[in-house]
């Protein structure tokens, strides 16, 4: 990141006397990686006096008007690129979150985003089961969370949820090959008749313990549905202890990517979530680039950022955990009272 140099002794009495209460913040202002309110405040003050110094006429001598001009250009470029460094991250944090195109990618960066998985381990993926659960009942307009309701609808569609279904086989053949030791024939045969047992016509134990040993794959499915499988989960922390046994992390991100994003998809689609993430794209290609364009446009683009970083809740959410400004904060810096900053200006020769 490009470190703001410091602001040689500036000896145009106008430009002293334009920023006199932020002399001190431009002398001292360097580019970091916490982007806090002051360098916001920068912002807006360095773009609005260019403007008005641009645009306005000027009783002053005009080389000075030029010269102040491109003081400002220069601290300007450095702040928007700081500000700008700031925004392409979170950027990229909220389109990989909503990848539209790519449910897998938009499912691991809910389950893989900041590592959270390898941090956290059973406790994190506790709390992402119960959110998984919530999104899923959510969406299909459930008034409570159910893993249940998850379980029985993702049972309907095992197919599709392969990982998954290689899991459920694994504790379905476990509890059976328990049975198997514990009980003799008969009372095994009892238990399974209605089953498994008559369904692959299997006579004795070492006939069942082959099967269990070779399982097609499509015979799972039977397999599966003749369970009751949500019974076995008394809530969302025992399925986290049975996930943990297998790959907890992937098969989170199955449920995420065929379970919840249809149904998180629909629901946006319809409140513009295309048209928003276009925005996103454009704007992020841009600020990427800042510094290859002009000020005007630099400042143009960063107004844009912000505003789009404002007007999406979840985007606005992300840059306040990271740089501690907030909603409230822009909001007052976009309504800002410059009448202040008109006085300095009409005391340079802006005609204001």
């Amino acid at each position: 990141m490009i470190k703001i140099k410091k602001f040689d002794e500036i000896k145009n009495t106008l430009f002293k006397r334009l920023f006199e209460r932020n002399m001190e913040l431009i002398q001292s202002f360097r580019t970091t990686d916490d982007i806090d309110l002051e360098i916001f405040e920068l912002f807006y003050e360095l773009e609005y006096k260019y403007s008005q110094i641009r645009d306005r006429l000027f009783t002053g001598i005009e080389k000075r008007r030029e010269n102040i001009l491109r003081i400002i250009e220069d601290k300007a470029e450095e702040v928007n690129i700081a500000i700008a460094d700031s925004f392409v991250g979170v950027f990229k944090i909220w389109l990989d979150s909503h990848a539209l195109t790519e449910p897998k990618k938009w499912a691991k960066q809910r389950i893989y985003g900041d590592n959270k998985l390898d941090a956290y381990g059973s406790l994190w993926s506790r709390e992402t089961v119960s959110g998984i659960v919530h999104e899923y009942c959510h969406y299909l307009g459930y008034t409570t969370s159910s893993l249940d309701i998850l379980l029985e609808h993702a049972i309907e569609r095992i197919d599709n949820l392969p990982i998954l279904k290689e899991a459920f086989t694994s504790l379905i053949k476990e509890e059976i090959e328990l049975n198997l030791d514990d009980l003799d024939w008969e009372e095994f045969e009892d238990m399974y008749s209605r089953s498994f047992l008559d369904n692959s016509n299997l006579k004795n134990e070492d006939e069942v313990r082959d099967f269990l040993e070779n399982i097609p794959f499509l015979s799972q499915n039977e397999f599966i549905s003749n369970y009751n499988i949500p019974e076995l989960f008394e809530d969302n922390q025992s399925f986290v202890n049975f996930i943990d046994n297998f790959d907890a992390g992937e098969i989170l991100v199955e449920l995420n990517e065929k379970m919840v994003f249809p149904l998180w998809y629909g629901h946006w689609k319809a409140e513009g979530i295309d048209k928003t993430r276009k925005d996103v794209e454009d704007i992020h290609k841009k600020i990427k680039r800042i510094s290859s364009y002009p000020i005007e446009k630099q400042f143009m683009y960063i107004n844009i950022a912000t505003n789009t970083t404002h007007q999406t809740g979840s985007m606005m959410d992300y840059y306040e955990e990271q740089y501690e400004v907030t909603k409230t904060d822009l909001e007052r810096l976009s309504n800002i009272d410059t009448r202040d900053w008109d006085k300095e200006l009409r005391e340079i020769g802006v005609d204001i």
